[in-house]
């Protein structure tokens, strides 16, 4: 007969990777030739032929954390383990992925006048979840504290994005970040 194998489930579950468990509970008297974890985007059923991490050993407990995956998704996925009669797997399981932080292309400053300057970044990803807000801290020390720096935003619509600054210091130096929030 093929192994038996359970899925026993997820942990550790971020914005692009988990911790999956599984057991063999028994190798049914032939040797365990491959086992590990199998799994998908959304709620289909993945086999061997999906997404696959394979675990070394036989019988008995096993882990693997997979990566790479999508923000903010739902996935399936099952243990699996063959032996010479067959593959076996256990139940279909489902985790979401948590929404992620975007992302931010450099920053630009330019138009720069004696108190005023253009700041502009982009939007690079946005997490998995919708972006509300862009803007920008700046501050005359470098650290640019975001609790005590000054800061200029708007809603979100598009991900190309530019603020005017017009009551900067004369002869003054400046530091700027940018954020977007999701």
């Amino acid at each position: 007969s093929p192994p038996v194998v359970n899925t026993v489930g997820s942990s550790e579950i971020s914005s692009t990777g988990a911790v999956l468990s599984g057991t063999v509970v028994t190798d049914n008297g032939a040797a365990i030739t491959e086992r590990g974890f199998v799994w998908l985007k959304g709620t289909d059923a993945p086999t061997t032929s999906s997404n696959k991490v394979k675990v070394e050993g036989s019988t008995g407990d096993f882990t693997a954390t997979i990566s790479g995956l999508d923000p903010n998704q739902k996935y399936s996925f099952r243990a699996y383990a063959i032996n010479s009669k067959g593959t076996a797997y256990g139940d279909i399981m489902t985790f979401n992925t948590v929404a992620g932080l975007p992302a931010l292309s450099a920053m630009k400053v330019s138009s720069i006048t004696t108190t005023s300057a253009t700041f502009t970044c982009t939007v690079t990803n946005h997490g998995g979840e919708t972006v509300s807000e862009v803007g920008f801290y700046y501050s005359t020390d470098e650290a640019v504290d975001i609790e005590t720096a000054t800061k200029v935003n708007k809603p979100y619509s598009q991900d190309a994005f530019s603020i005017d600054v017009t009551d900067l210091a004369v002869n003054t130096k400046h530091y700027v970040k940018s954020y977007a929030k999701n």
